[in-house]
């Protein structure tokens, strides 16, 4: 996002999410046609912004210094500022979030969002309100309460036995998985929770909960732990993602 205040002005825009191969290949194909050159030109973040920003989002992800982001002020989704800024004033802020924050009257916003409405504290997210949500301010709390108590699987089985209870559940975008580390994460503070020590938790609660459930149903509930390459693929990307 652009520097906030009168002087400027940034519109909202998306863009498709490249793989790692189809963004080495769409970056070839741009250097064999513009040349290398061209990657330092302000063009590049105007004539081709989805293989600009998924370049932006993979630099950040992986941590690796690069001059994109003194590309975007030339960009044209940003309108010129008034006014020179302090050499000190960056000219860019670049946040990367666990979900793209728009509100959809279709589906029930993530675990940590309806947290963070219910404590009241981000005001931006307020718009984002799912009257039908069955996810209380208490479901939120005893959620907590069970994985604060070592009771991993007691969390998953009140997520599950909630959406069931549902007469028309609403679909499930995001795994339990992810809803409730999540939710962990917006209330305690990332600071405050063991990812490694989750996963152990949350792997054996799913051993316990497929007992009697089984493991087709929980995969069909998406209850499944991640596997192991997306663990390491996560361990690969070292930022933090944030809300």
């Amino acid at each position: 996002q652009a520097p906030r205040g009168p002087a400027s002005r940034s519109e909202l825009v998306t863009f498709a999410y490249l793989s790692p191969l189809v963004l080495r290949k769409e970056l070839e194909s741009l250097l064999e046609n513009e040349g290398s050159d061209f990657l330092a030109q302000p063009e590049l973040a105007a004539s081709h912004p989805i293989i600009f920003w998924n370049l932006v989002w993979y630099f950040r992800r992986l941590g690796l210094p690069s001059n994109l982001l003194q590309l975007v002020p030339a960009s044209r989704h940003v309108r010129p500022l008034a006014q020179a800024q302090p050499p000190e004033t960056p000219l860019v802020c670049v946040r990367l979030l666990w979900d793209v924050l728009t509100p959809d009257p279709d589906s029930c916003p993530p675990l940590y969002v309806l947290w963070r409405i219910h404590r009241n504290s981000a005001a931006r997210l307020q718009a984002w309100r799912c009257p039908s949500s069955p996810f209380s301010l208490a479901f939120l709390e005893a959620v907590l309460s069970h994985v604060g108590l070592g009771e991993m699987h007691k969390a998953i089985a009140l997520f599950l036995q909630t959406l069931a209870a549902e007469p028309s559940p609403p679909p499930l975008q995001r795994s339990v998985y992810r809803e409730i580390l999540f939710l962990m994460l917006a209330a305690l503070g990332r600071d405050h929770v063991d990812i490694a020590a989750f996963d152990k938790k949350y792997k054996a609660a799913y051993a316990k909960v497929a007992g009697s459930l089984g493991k087709e149903e929980l995969m069909r509930r998406r209850a499944q732990p991640p596997s192991s390459k997306a663990l390491d693929c996560r361990r690969s990307f070292g930022a933090t993602l944030e809300c």
